[in-house]
């Protein structure tokens, strides 16, 4: 299964895009576990495109064989960070995040800029 929309780069449209991919997961029927940490990481990586890129991208969604799979992709070459903010700090730790609650992650680099990635295995108990 695979959904997909495009990221206006608006801060006023992430929640419209973090809807439909919890709509998307419901109707997939990803649920518990697998479900909260897929929401979160996709609001954490559209944030960071709409913040940092500030360039229109697209959200893909996939789910087969028990896993969640999701690609944001935008045309900025600038790569995401790994960084420790100071502990006042309000952002800077999106990354981090993700990084913490996926099973694997990556940024791919295309031609026409990035495609930040994850995947999260789905277990029987969720």
């Amino acid at each position: 299964m695979r959904a997909s929309i495009a990221l206006s780069p608006e801060l006023s449209g992430v929640a419209a895009v973090r809807h439909f991919a919890e709509a998307a997961l419901i109707e997939w029927q990803v649920t518990g576990e697998t479900y909260e940490r897929s929401r979160l990481a996709i609001a954490e990586l559209v944030t960071n495109v709409v913040r940092h890129a500030k360039i229109p991208g697209e959200l893909v969604i996939d789910y087969s064989d028990h896993r969640v799979r999701v690609e944001v992709s935008d045309s900025s070459p600038g790569l995401p960070k790994l960084s420790e903010p100071a502990g006042d700090a309000v952002n800077g730790r999106g990354m981090l995040i993700v990084a913490s609650i996926v099973d694997r992650w990556g940024v791919d680099s295309t031609e026409s800029g990035k495609i930040v990635w994850f995947e999260i295995d789905q277990f029987d108990n969720d």
